[in-house]
C-alpha cells in the first residue's frame, strides 16, 4: 500500500508532496522507524505528518489490540490523551495484563496515563493491606 493511498482525500497533492512521501515509504521499507522531515513552509507538512502519524495508528492498532471479557476487540485508537477510545484501550490493557508494562507507544507523561499508572499503583497498595 502506498503512503498516497491514505493521504487527506479533501487535499490535492502536489509534486513536491508527492516526492516527500515516496522517499519517506522507501525509508520505512528500508527499516528506518522514524524520520525528521525539513522543508520549505507552505510544503503541507502538516498533512504528510497527519498521514504518516495515521498509518503508523493503523499498524499499531492491528499489533495491540486487547479483547475484554465480553469478547469485545479494544484498539488503542488514534492515541490522543483526550481520546475516549484510547483511555478505554488503556484501562482494559491494564486490567488484562495487570503485571506487564504499557506498551511501548504508549506517553507515561500524559495525565491521563499518569492517572490510570497511580490508581493501579493504589489498587496494589490496597490489596497488601487488604483493604
Amino acid at each position: 500500500m502506498s503512503l498516497l493511498d491514505n493521504f487527506p482525500s479533501n487535499l490535492h497533492v502536489r509534486e513536491a508532496q508527492k516526492e516527500i512521501l515516496d522517499a519517506i515509504q522507501e525509508n520505512l521499507k528500508s527499516g528506518y522507524r522514524k524520520i525528521i522531515l525539513s522543508a520549505p513552509t507552505r510544503i503541507g507538512k502538516s498533512a504528510v505528518a497527519r498521514k504518516e502519524r495515521l498509518e503508523e495508528m493503523r499498524n499499531l492498532n492491528k499489533k495491540f489490540n486487547v479483547q475484554d471479557e465480553s469478547g469485545k476487540i479494544i484498539y488503542p485508537g488514534s492515541g490522543n490523551a483526550s481520546n475516549p477510545q484510547t483511555t478505554e484501550y488503556l484501562e482494559a490493557f491494564m486490567k488484562l495484563h495487570p503485571s506487564k508494562d504499557l506498551p511501548p507507544f504508549v506517553r507515561r507523561k500524559w495525565s491521563n496515563v499518569k492517572k490510570l499508572l497511580q490508581k493501579k499503583s493504589n489498587q496494589k497498595i490496597s490489596r497488601f493491606f487488604g483493604e
